[in-house]
């Protein structure tokens, strides 16, 4: 969150480079030896109640990454910031599972790819 947050103060201005930096911030994390998926994601399928700190803590941290790719979606100029938000929430979800289980070099290419794909169709001029 910390990274995420000095990208966006660093480029308040620059929307699309925050997005990136949420794309990078993923495989960044994820080349480290101990990376073991998302934390987040790992406790919420060990703990059965719903009332667990843990999960509230996952459910919190989803909302902000939501939050603020949403923003900076709005700020692109995107009819529908918060459901494109949530879809690539769910690709960054999804690449952290396999980044975690498959340890493989092209991963996180191909991650990237379907990224930049959903941001250049969603974002392109509509006639």
């Amino acid at each position: 969150m910390s990274r995420i947050a000095r990208a966006r103060t660093a480029s308040p201005r620059n929307p699309r480079e925050l997005l990136d930096t949420l794309a990078h911030s993923l495989v960044d994390d994820s080349s480290t030896p101990r990376f073991r998926g998302c934390e987040f994601v790992n406790a919420a399928a060990e703990l059965d109640e719903e009332e667990h700190p843990a999960q509230s803590l996952g459910t919190d941290q989803r909302a902000w990454l939501v939050s603020i790719t949403a923003e900076a979606l709005e700020e692109l100029g995107h009819p529908h910031p918060r459901r494109l938000a949530r879809k690539l929430m769910m690709l960054r979800t999804g690449a952290t599972v396999v980044l975690g289980l498959d340890r493989d070099d092209d991963s996180g290419a191909v991650f990237f790819e379907a990224w930049r794909a959903i941001l250049e169709d969603e974002l392109a001029p509509t006639e």
